[in-house]
Formats: structure tokens, C-alpha cells, sequence
């Protein structure tokens, strides 16, 4: 990070830079340190003495004790895992984008699904949906049915000039 080691050694975790972290995230480290218990990857987001550019740390210790019992510190070890960290984020952003994508794709697969077979004008079941019912009742041996077939004289022009004037209006 661009920092002798030796304004690391010695110091107590506070008088260490803070990173900037949720603060149940920061009070259970805090809690670990008061209670001297060792700790593994914490992560935290801080910043570098010489630049004050944002970098994240992973750091482990393990409490250090004098022969005596005396609690003398923490030895342990700090690594910059920013690459990994900001892959990680952009991953998840990602899944986001995925998730809101993949929703736009179902509703626009239900809005093609809905145009293939219902009657624009009346929002009725058309000829395509019949036929395909049709022929899947006509496949299942348990099924009876009845077909009423109703034409009405030159709907089809009519419905043609509906849509017509609905994609003017649009």
C-alpha cells in the first residue's frame, strides 16, 4: 500500500486507518479485538496513506500472549484484494442486470405468447390457440367435446381496419 512496515508495527488497531465499513460489520472486529480473539479474513474498504486512493483489505491476526499471559498484540497479515473485490462487486451488479433483463424477456415472451394466439381487437382466443387446443383434446382419449363455429360477415376487414387505425393513433 505504499507504507513502510514499521508505521504498522506496534500500533494498536485504532490507531490504525479505519476503513469505511457497515458498523455491525466493524463492531464484531471490534469485539473480536477487545475480546483478544484471533480473526480471519476481515475485509474492509480504506484508504492509502500516500494518495488517499479507496483500496480493500483482507487482514487475519492471531492475538500474540507473554510468556506470563500478558497480551502483547496481534501478529497477522493485511493483503489488498481490491481486484477481487471490485470483480466480485461487478459480478453482482451483473446478476442485477440479469435479473431485471430476464424479467423484460419473460413479460416480452407472455406479450408474444398473448399476440400469438388471442384476437387483438377482442382479446378473444383465436383460430391459431383453437386449432392447437383442438388437436390436443383430440389426442387425449378421455376428453369429449363440441365445436359451434359462428362467422360473422366480413369481420376480418373490419378487424383489419381497427388495427389499422390503432397503429395511426400510435
Amino acid at each position: 500500500i505504499g507504507v513502510s512496515a514499521d508505521a504498522f508495527l506496534g500500533k494498536s488497531r485504532t490507531e490504525l486507518p479505519k476503513g469505511s465499513q457497515d458498523k455491525a460489520h466493524w463492531a464484531k472486529h471490534v469485539a473480536d479485538l477487545e475480546a483478544r480473539r484471533p480473526f480471519r479474513d476481515f475485509t474492509y474498504q480504506t484508504q492509502r496513506p500516500r494518495d488517499n486512493s479507496l483500496f480493500w483489505v483482507r487482514t487475519s491476526g492471531q492475538p500474540v500472549f507473554s510468556a506470563a499471559g500478558t497480551f502483547l498484540g496481534y501478529r497477522g497479515t493485511g493483503l489488498d484484494v481490491t481486484v477481487e473485490v471490485q470483480a466480485r462487486l461487478q459480478l453482482e451488479q451483473s446478476n442485477v442486470e440479469l435479473k431485471v433483463r430476464n424479467a423484460e424477456l419473460i413479460k416480452a415472451k407472455h406479450t408474444i405468447e398473448c399476440m400469438a394466439y388471442e384476437d387483438p381487437l377482442t382479446g378473444l382466443k383465436n383460430r391459431r390457440f383453437i386449432e392447437e387446443e383442438l388437436a390436443r383434446l383430440a389426442g387425449d382419449p378421455s376428453s369429449s367435446f363440441g365445436i359451434l363455429h359462428a362467422d360473422l360477415d366480413r369481420f376480418k376487414q373490419i378487424n383489419d381496419r381497427s388495427e389499422e387505425h390503432t397503429s395511426e393513433l400510435q
